[in-house]
């Protein structure tokens, strides 16, 4: 979960940096905030691949731990339990 709110908080960084030096540029209106996102999502592709990376392994690793607790709990519903008669 550290690596999402790194990773999300580091994003936000990025574009709020991106949104004041477009501001303090020229930029105004609909225009700035289009070109802050676009802006920082190019510079976020480059700077935060990292980041990115280290996310992409806890979804996986949380995932596979979702999925292997899943297979237990089929698995034990599967085990026939022996009935009345023997």
């Amino acid at each position: 979960m550290m690596a999402f709110w790194t990773y999300t908080l580091a994003r936000l960084a990025v574009l709020a940096a991106s949104f004041g030096v477009l501001y303090v540029a020229g930029a105004r209106g609909i225009l700035l905030i289009v070109l802050a996102v676009l802006v920082s999502g190019l510079i976020s592709y480059w700077l935060l691949s990292g980041l990115r990376d280290r996310l992409t392994v806890s979804v996986q690793a949380r995932a596979q731990r979702i999925n292997d607790r899943m297979e237990a709990a089929t698995t034990a519903e599967d085990i026939d339990e022996p009935g009345p008669n023997g």
